[in-house]
């Protein structure tokens, strides 16, 4: 076996003889590397914890913001707990959003009841108010609407003059009062009622012919009206003044069939 002639200086900590064997320096030279690696690997190994403390850090600041921007919205923000994936959001003791209180409803209008035999028509609303009438006749239930509307109020106003002149009984100028408000206010609720009057009017004038068109104009324009059945029974008499004899029958007969139980016919059953 041949032996190396010099000293080899392998690491401050090894020192072969010259004289050692060439295998065991080669297993000295193998076993130095091997040292010298093993510490590399441990200090990335240290390296990558560091890196995995850090991201965790970043990602427990990332679920707090989080948090923070949810309860900006109105949502309560969740409270973290630990870091890193494992993280736990819970939600204890953090108040719920407060509850939104309910609009107040609409004002409801106040409804007038109105019977059926109303002697004369009553001017509603004269001060603007928005009011229902409900007249309940045999022929069904019959709703009137005035409401706050600059027409309805002149209306009614021109009615009350109107009701004010035939109370007077002045007959010519509440005929006339009354033909002017059907023509100026067609849409107005109380149409039916300054027909039927102006009728009336007629009639105290003795103007058979023209009272019968007005009651006419009732039973056909308005045949659920609270006034239509003494509308009939008025049209029977002035047709029967006029001698249209068929006529008036017909109209009673009509009276009878569409309004049995109304005051109107019951005047006929004690004629």
């Amino acid at each position: 076996m041949r032996t190396a002639c010099v000293n080899v200086r392998l690491t401050p900590k090894l020192r072969v003889s010259a004289t050692a064997p060439l295998g065991l320096l080669c297993a000295s030279l193998l076993m130095a590397g091997c040292a010298s690696r093993s510490d590399e690997l441990a200090k990335q190994m240290d390296a990558l914890r560091g890196d995995l403390l850090s991201v965790r850090a970043e990602n427990a600041a990332m679920l707090e913001r989080l948090g923070a921007l949810e309860g900006g919205r109105g949502r309560p923000a969740a409270a973290v707990t630990g870091s890193g994936a494992g993280a736990i959001q819970t939600t204890d003791n953090v108040a719920p959003p407060p509850v939104a209180a309910l609009p107040a409803g609409p004002e409801l209008k106040v409804v007038k009841l109105t019977p059926s035999d109303s002697p004369i028509p009553q001017a509603e609303g004269e001060q603007g108010d928005s009011v229902v009438k409900i007249r309940s006749t045999p022929g069904g239930v019959v709703k009137e609407t005035s409401g706050n509307d600059p027409r309805d109020v002149a209306g009614n106003a021109e009615l009350k003059r109107a009701r004010e002149l035939f109370q007077k009984k002045s007959f010519d100028k509440a005929e006339t009062a009354f033909g002017s408000f059907v023509s100026r206010f067609a849409e107005h609720p109380q149409v039916a009622d300054a027909t039927y009057y102006r009728g009336l009017s007629y009639i105290a004038k003795g103007d058979m012919l023209h009272a019968a068109q007005q009651f006419e104009s009732v039973t056909t324009s308005f045949p659920k009206h609270a006034l239509a059945p003494d509308a009939l029974l008025e049209l029977a008499k002035a047709q029967e003044k006029l001698g249209q004899k068929d006529a008036a029958d017909r109209a009673r007969s009509k009276l009878k069939t569409d309004f049995p139980k109304s005051a109107a016919a019951r005047k006929l059953d004690k004629r």
